[in-house]
């Protein structure tokens, strides 16, 4: 599988685990109840490895997808992702152009209002990176190797922003404001369709 495919693929997974859904309700609920950070990254760590599973198993599905369908219709396979892709990356413009308030983020911050630490895991449990799929479908043609080698990298690097997000705002210290970066979901997420459409077109 070409190496862009899994540079993209990761500069997608940093980009989701940025979104403050994915990290700032743990910070705020450690910080009512006076936890120490360590208690709190621990609780981070648990619900993000529950949300890399979750995607990674949802990606198994996209591969094997990948690999029945590059089997079935051959050289066909490129030119109709590419076509797909292109069609996801129109969805998601048109989500950001038309779309009222995120449900997403609606659901986590109903979950930070309550205060309950069983909906804060099992929400981003339960919340995988569905934009990440299209990814997994492109490595299943390539083998399994290809696609646990792609599960492997984007979960450490959804893991490990988490985790560094969550230590640095309990300190105090985050000074970036990175709500406003939520507008730019649906964009990064175009990009990243619109991108993979261009590797599969142009690229080996």
């Amino acid at each position: 599988m070409s190496p862009v495919t899994y540079l993209l693929a990761l500069l997608v997974a940093l980009g989701h685990a940025l979104l403050p859904t994915h990290w700032l309700p743990f910070v705020l609920f450690g910080r009512a109840q006076r936890w120490s950070r360590r208690r709190v990254l621990g609780i981070a760590f648990l619900a993000s490895g529950g949300h890399v599973l979750a995607t990674a198993l949802l990606g198994l599905l996209g591969a094997k997808v990948g690999a029945e369908t590059a089997d079935r219709i051959g050289s066909a396979f490129r030119p109709v992702a590419a076509a797909l892709l292109v069609l996801g990356a129109l969805y998601f413009v048109a989500r950001d152009l038309f779309a009222g308030k995120d449900p997403h983020s609606e659901r986590v911050h109903a979950a930070g209002r309550t205060g309950a630490l069983v909906s804060l895991v099992t929400f981003l449990t339960f919340s995988p990176c569905g934009a990440l799929v299209p990814a997994f479908v492109l490595a299943g043609p390539h083998g399994w190797k290809a696609v646990a080698t792609l599960a492997l990298l984007v979960s450490a690097v959804t893991v490990v922003a988490i985790a560094l997000l969550v230590a640095v705002a309990y300190e105090g210290a985050a000074r970036v404001d990175l709500h406003r970066f939520e507008r730019y979901e649906g964009r990064l997420y175009a990009g990243f369709f619109a991108a993979l459409a261009a590797q599969v077109t142009f690229l080996p």
